[in-house]
């Protein structure tokens, strides 16, 4: 048994597990329903339509609704909107009048007397596109959302024409020896049909608003006020809009997004952070602060306008790709039948798909190096480039090894109460395993449809060398939650129920052995 084994199977066998029960199964009633239900049907690879999805405002409490409406308030006020605009909007919400005015003069003296106090800070200056790289994105949008709905449009006329020119050639063929396969020509104008079917609901589907999904939990200010007050100035540093959330995600992700965000206690159409859980604990505060100014500068440049604007196009072709591929998946002789009316217009959709992504995509490249150089400039380029490094190693291994760890402890009858701090302390001893993946990360080729940058060009674009910095140096961006580990463990505890009874991997029968004491 190795190390990385050796210390895994310590950690669960240590834990005391009376309660197993308690640990795998999901108290609904502390949870946001429909986001509970969302996550199980990511576990089964099925997708929840947004017709399904439900509001619930009686899980928000009096505090956040208050903290909702003062960002609003002082979102509004930052980008210029007079008072009786803003109060409108309130009144609007079913605020008293009189009430809404009286908020809207209180924070606006309340930014006034903060800017009179507080020390001139000179606002980090974003560095803009080129012209050239500017102007691309309108035309981007302007030529591809258009040429989604006419590729589309023409899939399935050449679905239709496929098919009745291989049912005229089949009926030509099979005269010749006086036997028509009936069966197989109704099999062909069959694919011919679901080819126009398949189009129209990829043009439908394609204009529904992205829904991101993330195995999260709200932070509040009273969970982490260091955490947000440190957001707070970098977004007036740099002049950048405000994040209306902050979640932590028990994952290696950080991101920001303007869509509709859905976690394990909550849903949110507005601005929203995602903070990694796991991260916090090998980064250092300035590290998490260069990659936070990294995120928030996707807020300006109109990065996430465009990233809106682009989803439809890659939604739409997915999904009719995937819906046509699906056709002649079975294997069945029915089904080679039926993709024969399928395959032109599958290469049409795969061909514009490859054309935009490619062109999108070197887009993103520029638009991540540039918020590199961002996040760069709040910290220095050696934080930021040790920043993106560990990212990178540990980035690498969560995604292999979380769930198999947890599919794992369970078929032991055990559980993890800390998945997060584990998966640190799991792997951060192994430095020669984290320098390899870093190197492999430095020279891979990235293909041309990758969103992000290899390691290696960020690394060359920051002006620094390539280097294996994983020493966690300073104070760590764990020390901004005065109780992380209980954050970490409920996390772990909602993540483990759905693995526990969703997961194919998962040995249910030995389980509930376990469960009764068996």
């Amino acid at each position: 048994m190795g190390k990385q084994e050796e210390r895994l199977k310590h950690s669960y066998e240590s834990w005391k597990t009376e309660d197993l029960m308690k640990a795998v199964t999901i108290d609904k009633a502390q949870y946001e329903p429909t986001a509970i239900d969302l996550m199980i049907q990511e576990i089964k690879n099925r997708n929840l339509g947004d017709e399904d999805i439900e509001k619930f405002p009686e899980t928000y409490s009096r505090q956040i609704i208050f903290e909702q409406i003062y960002n609003f308030v002082l979102e509004q006020i930052r980008v210029g909107a007079d008072k009786w605009t803003i109060a409108k909007s309130l009144v609007e919400t079913g605020m008293d009048r009189k009430d809404a005015l009286q908020l809207v003069e209180t924070i606006h003296a309340q930014i006034l007397k903060a800017r009179e106090e507080e020390p001139q800070q000179e606002p980090i200056t974003v560095k803009p596109f080129k012209d050239s790289e500017k102007d691309i994105r309108p035309l981007v949008a302007l030529i591809f959302l258009p040429g989604l709905y006419f590729c589309l449009f023409l899939s399935a006329v050449v679905s239709l024409l496929g098919a009745g020119l291989l049912l005229y050639i089949a009926y030509e063929l099979f005269s010749i020896i006086h036997r028509i396969p009936i069966g197989i020509m109704v099999l062909i104008a069959i694919g011919g049909i679901l080819g126009v079917g398949i189009s129209v609901r990829s043009g439908w589907v394609a204009i529904k608003k992205a829904v991101v999904r993330s195995r999260a939990l709200t932070i509040t200010k009273e969970q982490a006020p260091k955490l947000f007050e440190m957001v707070s100035k970098l977004c007036h540093e740099m002049q950048a809009s405000t994040p209306n959330n902050i979640i932590l995600e028990l994952g290696t992700n950080f991101f920001v997004t303007d869509a509709k965000a859905i976690t394990f206690d909550g849903q949110y159409d507005s601005r929203t952070l995602c903070i990694s859980a796991p991260l916090l604990h090998v980064l250092n505060l300035e590290e998490l602060k260069a990659i936070i100014a990294h995120e928030l500068a996707h807020f300006t440049g109109e990065d996430l306008v465009y990233s809106r604007r682009f989803y439809p196009v890659y939604r739409g072709t997915s999904t009719a790709l995937n819906d046509m591929a699906n056709v002649g998946s079975s294997g069945s002789e029915h089904s080679k039948w039926m993709i024969l009316a399928l395959i032109v217009p599958m290469w049409i959709l795969r061909s514009y798909l490859e054309i935009f992504a490619r062109i999108e995509r070197r887009i993103s490249r520029r638009r991540e190096l540039r918020a590199d150089s961002v996040g760069a400039k709040v910290s220095s380029t050696s934080t930021m480039a040790s920043a993106l490094v560990k990212v990178y190693a540990y980035g690498a291994l969560w995604g292999q090894h979380s769930e198999e760890w947890i599919v794992e402890a369970l078929n032991e009858g055990k559980v993890f109460s800390n998945i997060s701090n584990l998966f640190v302390q799991v792997f951060a001893p192994e430095e020669s395993l984290l320098k390899q993946i870093i190197q492999d990360s430095s020279s891979r080729l990235t293909h041309p449809t990758d969103t992000h940058p290899s390691l290696k060009d960020r690394l060359s674009a920051l002006g620094e060398e390539p280097f294996l910095k994983l020493e966690i140096e300073g104070e760590r961006a764990a020390g901004l939650f005065p109780d992380l580990e209980a954050l970490e463990e409920k996390l772990t505890q909602i993540e483990t129920s759905l693995v526990a009874q969703y997961h194919p991997g998962v040995d249910r029968e030995k389980l509930q052995n376990a469960i009764n004491g068996r």
